[in-house]
C-alpha cells in the first residue's frame, strides 16, 4: 500500500455485517469487470457497529470516471445495462413472489442457509447493478454535458434537472414501515413473521409531464451527443431510484433470513452481523464452536478491508481504525464552510439535523422530535428521510451530484439543496446554526 495514493470517502451504507463487506468489494472488483468490462483494482471499506465505508483512491475513481464517460456515451451498451437491469429486478420480485409460499419454519437449518445462499445470489445482482450506475461513477458524463449548457442557457442547473427529467416516474409507498426507518430500525424490529405486502408493493410507475422538457429541448435546439446524454440521465436517475427501491426491501428480507439463522444457531442478531459467512456455514454443517466473548469483542471494535490488485488484506480494532487513517486524505475538521454544488436555489439560516447513516438505529426518534425548519445533514437523502425532508428548510449531503435522490427530492419539495460536499456530517454537528448561501453554493457554521 502507498501513503501517496490517498484513499477518498466515497459511501456510508447502513446494516453492513462483516460478511456482508466482502459481498460489496467482489461486486465492485471481479463480479463488475465480468459483466461490464471495469472493475476497481484498488478499495478498501471500515466497518464498524453495523454500518460500512467505501474508500477509493483518487487514480481509481479517475479511472472509473474515464470508464464510465465512455460507457454511458455509448447507445449500446446503455442499451444492455437497461435489459440487465429490468431482468435483475424482474428475478428478484419472481424470487419474493416463490419466498411468500415457504414455510421457514418446515425447513431444516441446511435447508433455511441453502435458502438463503439462494436469495442472497439474486440480491448481488442488484449490489452489482446499482455499483454501476452509482452517482460517483458518471460525474465526468454530468460535468461534461452541462459544460454545453452553460453555453447554451441562463440557468443551466435548472435546465439540467428538467432535461433529466425520464418520461416515467415512480412513486413510492410513503405509508410502508420500511419509509419509515432506517434498514437497521427495521432489522431491530423484525420478528418470526414479515408483511411481504410491502416487500412485493413498495412502489409503483406513472406517466410523467415531461412536457417543460420536450419544450427546451425545441428552445435549446439540442441535438447529437448532448441530447443522446440527457436522455441517458434521465435514465440512470430513473434506473437507480427504481433499484433502491427494490434494493431496501430485498435487505430486509435477507435481514429477516439471517435473523432466523442467527436465532436457530442461539446467536442474537449483533452479534450474528460478525460472522463470516463461511463461518456460519461451519457451525451449521460440521458442528463448528462459535466464536468466543472475546473474538467477538475484538470484531466489533472495527473492521478494515483493503483490495489491491487481487489481494486483501484485513486489519481490526485500533490496527484497523490506523490503517485506514493512514489511506484517507485528511479530514477538514476544524472548518467552518463548506462548498459543493447546488441543486435547488435559495438562501436559508438554520439549526443541524444530523442524520448520519454511521449511527441509523437513532433516526425514527430524531425526526419524530422535529419542529421544522431545521437543516437537514445527511451522507445521502434515502426513502426514511422523506418525512423528515417534507419539514426541513434545506438538506446538505456529503455525497451525489445533480442527479442524485436528494437532488430530485430538493426540486420536488421546492427546498434548497447542497450536495456533494464531501464532509458536510464531519463539519456540521447537532444543534449548529449554518447558513446556506444559494449564491456561492457554499454552507457555513455561523453559531
Amino acid at each position: 500500500m502507498r501513503n501517496n495514493n490517498h484513499y477518498r470517502k466515497i459511501w456510508v451504507e447502513e446494516d453492513v455485517g462483516i460478511g456482508a463487506v466482502h459481498n460489496i468489494i467482489h461486486s465492485l472488483t471481479d463480479r463488475s469487470q465480468k459483466f461490464f468490462g471495469f472493475g476497481y483494482d484498488h478499495c478498501a471499506i471500515f466497518q464498524e457497529m453495523g454500518h460500512a465505508t467505501l474508500y477509493l483512491p483518487d487514480k481509481e475513481l479517475k479511472r472509473s470516471r474515464d470508464f464510465y464517460e465512455k460507457f454511458f456515451s455509448n447507445k449500446k451498451n446503455v442499451a444492455n445495462l437497461g435489459r440487465m437491469i429490468n431482468r435483475g429486478i424482474n428475478d428478484y420480485s419472481k424470487i419474493l413472489w416463490k419466498a411468500e409460499k415457504i414455510r421457514l419454519a418446515d425447513l431444516s437449518n441446511e435447508q433455511l442457509w441453502h435458502w438463503f445462499k439462494k436469495f442472497e445470489e439474486i440480491f448481488n445482482q442488484l449490489i452489482v447493478l446499482f455499483t454501476v450506475i452509482d452517482e460517483y461513477n458518471f460525474s465526468n458524463f454530468e460535468e461534461k454535458i452541462m459544460g454545453e449548457l452553460k453555453e447554451l442557457a441562463d440557468d443551466p442547473e435548472k435546465v439540467f434537472l428538467v432535461l433529466t427529467e425520464y418520461k416515467k416516474k415512480i412513486i413510492s409507498n410513503e405509508n410502508s414501515y420500511i419509509f419509515k426507518q432506517t434498514l437497521m430500525e427495521v432489522a431491530d424490529n423484525l420478528s418470526d413473521k414479515i408483511d411481504f405486502s410491502d416487500l412485493k408493493n413498495l412502489f409503483h410507475e406513472e406517466n410523467n409531464d415531461i412536457a417543460e422538457k420536450k419544450w427546451l429541448i425545441k428552445q435549446l435546439k439540442l441535438t447529437g451527443w448532448v441530447l443522446s446524454g440527457v436522455e441517458t440521465l434521465a435514465l440512470v436517475k430513473y434506473w437507480r431510484y427504481k433499484l433502491r427501491l427494490t434494493y431496501m426491501p430485498a435487505v430486509v428480507y435477507l435481514d429477516f433470513l439471517m435473523i432466523m439463522v442467527f436465532g436457530r444457531l442461539g446467536l442474537i442478531p449483533l452479534d450474528g452481523y460478525y460472522y463470516f459467512s463461511e463461518e456460519i456455514e461451519r457451525i451449521i454443517f460440521q458442528k463448528s464452536p462459535k466464536l468466543t466473548v472475546q473474538e467477538l469483542k475484538r470484531r466489533k471494535n472495527g473492521y478494515f478491508v483493503v483490495y489491491e490488485a487481487g489481494k486483501t488484506q484485513v486489519f481490526w480494532g485500533q490496527e484497523a481504525r490506523k490503517k485506514r487513517d493512514s489511506l484517507i486524505k485528511e479530514k477538514q475538521t476544524g472548518g467552518r464552510e463548506i462548498n459543493g454544488m447546488l441543486v435547488f436555489p435559495g438562501n436559508v439560516r438554520g439549526k443541524v439535523l444530523l442524520l448520519s447513516y454511521t449511527r441509523p438505529e437513532n433516526h425514527a426518534k430524531k425526526i419524530k422530535q422535529m419542529k421544522g425548519g431545521e437543516i437537514i445533514v445527511t451522507e445521502m437523502t434515502r426513502p426514511n428521510l422523506l418525512p423528515a425532508l417534507k419539514k426541513a428548510s434545506a438538506v446538505i449531503t456529503d455525497e451525489g451530484g445533480i442527479t442524485c435522490h436528494a437532488a430530485i427530492i430538493c426540486r420536488e419539495l421546492k427546498i434548497p439543496g447542497l450536495v456533494g460536499t464531501k464532509t458536510a456530517t464531519e463539519i456540521f454537528k447537532d444543534g449548529d446554526i449554518i447558513e446556506l448561501d444559494g449564491n456561492n453554493a457554499t454552507a457555513r457554521i455561523i453559531k
